[in-house]
């Protein structure tokens, strides 16, 4: 696909409204950090995991001079790449925002956390899925479920390189063959029809 060793790349969603129909699409995060819940008991956060790699996948530390040093103690796949989670509010804290007081979630905040800020950069937003992720995403910190979707994928630049002789062949063939094509037809149909 293009990437290397520090881009890995994830196609295992968690169930979720973002990630509900991905299940298809591969999204890649260029130099990624994991990310995990905190282990606060006092925290009222509910965290859920949206994309994970494989378990192949592992967690380097020793990284110098652009190359992974592969580590015994490095943790091994699968990893959590994205989080999305909910914070319950008290209405009164919801309450001075007048377009959210009338929106059923408005008693909640709503987060998405990923390990890597590149993976929405101009050169990998193309990729397969990366889009459609963090539109989801948007769509959902919006309450928009609605406009949750895999959006269609423009269609690709596909010229047709050919060489000067095939050039000629093309202008012989359309320009020449198919109009003498259809004089020959034509003449033989008025000969058919002078003939009765």
């Amino acid at each position: 696909f293009g990437a290397s060793e520090l881009m890995p790349i994830a196609a295992t969603y968690d169930p979720h409204p973002i990630t509900a129909q991905m299940n298809q699409e591969a999204t890649l995060f260029p130099y990624t950090r994991t990310v995990e819940p905190g282990a606060a008991s006092t925290s009222k956060a509910v965290v859920s995991p949206l994309v994970e790699t494989t378990p192949q996948s592992l967690a380097s530390t020793s990284f110098t001079g652009g190359k992974v040093a592969v580590d015994a103690s490095d943790r091994h796949g699968p990893l959590t790449l994205g989080v999305a989670g909910t914070l319950a509010v008290s209405p009164a804290a919801a309450a001075p925002a007048t377009a959210a007081a009338n929106s059923p979630d408005s008693t909640e905040a709503r987060y998405v956390v990923y390990g890597s800020p590149d993976f929405v950069s101009n050169s990998i937003l193309g990729f397969n899925g990366n889009r459609d992720l963090f539109l989801n995403s948007l769509d959902w910190l919006a309450s928009q479920q609605d406009f949750i979707s895999i959006r269609p994928k423009t269609a690709a630049n596909t010229p047709v390189n050919l060489s000067a002789a095939q050039m000629r062949w093309v202008l012989i063939i359309f320009l020449g063959g198919l109009p003498l094509i259809v004089v020959i037809i034509g003449c033989g149909i008025w000969w058919r029809r002078r003939a009765l």
